[in-house]
């Protein structure tokens, strides 16, 4: 389960698998990589997304799998566990993101902690007046009918995303086109007074954590694993998320 929302698939991703040992299914979440409407939004939430991983796995006769996520990907499987923990044998899970308010917050504000450099470079494109309200200036950019001005923050956003996505700082452009989609639902998602506002319906973000005696009552096998590099995970989050760790 790819990240984002609005990430995509990427050739990268396979080398997580040995195909001569796996069967590894791979899929576009509405609106993004592939999927069309491409950068569509209306109707891509939460709920959709967990119906279609269902209706996937229903296609492809699979009875049982194991949940493959980073970043958003790692919500995303969370939740689907949570609403069908008999389809699921076990998660990998790295660079856990719960869609709180302070991860939120941690990226659009508290990074700068780590990457002056990229952060200088992404506010300054903020107009003075939106300083304190990130989201909604690259929102309303995002979303007035004007090509340009879309593709130009879409770049920008994305930009930020990407070169803050090591430990190292490098600068990893990408062009508004390759960055429509990530930025439209990223910034459709995330809510700055309140985390991710992804959802229609079911679990929230802040019931994912209390959500740990669900899974490990389902009976699962699996271990989740976080990686720490990523950009979106905060060092508390990381620790928080030890409390779903099970054997």
């Amino acid at each position: 389960m790819h990240g984002g929302p609005g990430a995509g698939f990427s050739n990268s991703h396979k080398g997580f698998f040995d195909p001569k040992l796996f069967r590894v299914i791979f899929f576009d979440q509405r609106g993004s990589g592939k999927s069309i409407p491409y950068a569509e939004t209306e109707s891509n939430n939460t709920e959709a997304i967990l119906s279609d991983i269902e209706l996937l796995r229903s296609l492809l006769n699979i009875d049982q799998w194991y949940l493959f996520g980073g970043s958003w990907g790692s919500t995303l499987a969370l939740l689907y566990g949570i609403k069908f923990p008999k389809r699921c044998l076990g998660f990998i899970l790295r660079g856990i993101f719960l869609g709180s308010k302070e991860e939120v917050n941690w990226f659009l504000y508290d990074m700068k902690k780590f990457f002056p450099e990229a952060y200088d470079k992404f506010i300054s494109y903020v107009p003075l007046t939106f300083k304190n309200n990130v989201l909604e200036w690259f929102h309303k950019q995002l979303s007035v009918n004007d090509r340009s001005v879309n593709l130009k923050a879409a770049s920008v956003w994305a930009e930020y995303e990407n070169s803050c996505s090591s430990l190292d700082y490098v600068v990893r452009p990408i062009s508004g086109e390759n960055a429509l989609a990530i930025s439209k639902i990223e910034t459709l998602c995330t809510d700055p007074n309140g985390g991710c506002v992804f959802w229609s319906a079911g679990t929230q973000p802040s019931e994912l954590l209390a959500s740990g005696e669900v899974v490990m009552s389902t009976g699962w096998n699996g271990r989740f694993f976080n990686a720490i590099v990523n950009e979106g995970t905060t060092i508390t989050q990381v620790w928080d998320a030890q409390v779903l760790d099970y054997e």
